[in-house]
């Protein structure tokens, strides 16, 4: 008897599915300090935190550089997606404080 396990969103053997890579970006929020996206995945939802650096580059003329680092991944794949999207308030908000 041959068992074979088979994705639960598309069909295919697990081993030929590429689901567990699909995240479908949702919502962004963002500050001056701080960014987040909400993800849909077949998992459930999920929540990219990011902290936003400014680097001078003229000081005089005001200008700078803009990077978002990458801080963590929060995995909500039990809850609902306003619970996520509050999750990405809540870190734009500097109300979680760390990542």
């Amino acid at each position: 008897m041959y068992l074979q396990l088979e994705c639960p969103y598309c069909g295919m053997k697990k081993y030929d599915c590429h689901c567990h890579s699909i995240r479908n970006l949702l919502h962004q929020y963002q500050s001056d300090k701080r960014m987040a996206k909400v993800y849909q995945t077949p998992s459930g939802f999920e929540v990219d935190l990011y902290e936003i650096e400014k680097h001078v580059i003229d000081d005089e003329q005001g200008t700078y550089s803009v990077e978002n680092v990458f801080t963590a991944t929060r995995k909500l794949h039990n809850h609902s997606e306003i619970y996520a999207e509050n999750c990405a308030e809540n870190w734009v908000d500097e109300i979680i404080k760390e990542a």
